[in-house]
Formats: C-alpha cells, structure tokens, sequence
C-alpha cells in the first residue's frame, strides 16, 4: 500500500493544471492520497471522484473560506477505504459521513472522555477546544489495521500567533 501526503498550498490551481480531481488522484499512483492545506470549502467538483472516497475537513471558524483544509482519498479498488472518519483531534468534531458519494451528511458526536481530560489539562472548555477543530487541520481514518492522522500544522510566523 502506497500512501502520499502533500501540502497543496491550494488545491484548485493544482486540479486545474491536470484537467480534473480523478486526473491529479492517478497521477500520483498511491491508494491513500492526504492533502493539507487545500484552502477550499467542500464541493462536488473535488469530493465526487470515480473510484475514490474522499473525506475532508475544511474551515468554519472566523477566517471564513479558503482557509486550512485537509482531505483525504483513498483509492475504493483496494482495502484502503476506511471503516470511520473524525474531524479533528479533540474528540469534540464530527465522527464519520464528511462524504459526498452517498450524500451522507456529517453526524456530530458527543464530546468524548478525552475531550474532557483535555480540557482539564489544557484549562479551557469544551467551546474552546472544539475551536481548535473548526480549523479545519486534521482529519483521522481508521483504516482497521491502522489509523492514519492527516494533519495541517500552521507556521508560527510572528510573536502575536506565538502568544495564541
């Protein structure tokens, strides 16, 4: 099993230079492709791939659209296809159905017994650390015999962002 990840920096512009989604996907020959920092909300056009599943985790925090992102395909021919999705690492996103092949609509799941030890631990409350899943920086599926994190880490590139 061949998996890839890429930090697209935009993924649009990276559709766009192969023609389509399932173009680009085959181009890199893996059964698991991770992207990060796809900068685009969820669509029909990316998440609809002949012979792929996709899952995604996009931005719904206050820097809007075009911001973060991580997706996931996984080739659907081969036993890559994963038996449970999560949004983000808290415990606190949406577990399974961030699909569009079967119009499955995101379920949200209960706060989990982590999300409270992290919030004890990190002195915060469940909004707060829920925030930090609204990023939309990472997306976890449970392939069976392996999870696989793919995960956005941003660039701290002042003292401001350091502080947060």
């Amino acid at each position: 099993m061949r998996v890839l990840t890429w930090n697209m920096n935009g993924i649009r512009s990276v559709v766009t230079r192969f023609g389509n989604m399932k173009a680009l996907l085959e181009a890199l020959s893996a059964d698991i492709v991770c992207l990060q920092e796809t900068k685009a909300q969820l669509d029909s056009e990316l998440a609809v791939v002949e012979g792929w599943e996709s899952f995604f985790a996009y931005s719904s925090c206050t820097a809007g659209p075009g911001y973060a992102g991580v997706a996931t395909y996984c080739r659907a021919a081969t036993a890559s296809v994963p038996v449970a999705v999560e949004h983000g690492l808290t415990g606190t996103g949406a577990t399974a159905g961030a699909r569009l092949d079967n119009g499955a609509a995101a379920a949200a799941a209960s706060p989990s017994p982590t999300s409270q030890m992290l919030c004890d631990a990190l002195g915060v409350d469940l909004e707060q650390l829920a925030a930090l899943d609204r990023e939309g920086r990472a997306l976890v599926t449970d392939h069976g015999p392996f999870l696989l994190v793919n995960l956005y880490g941003p660039a701290i590139t002042s003292e401001e962002r350091v502080e947060e």
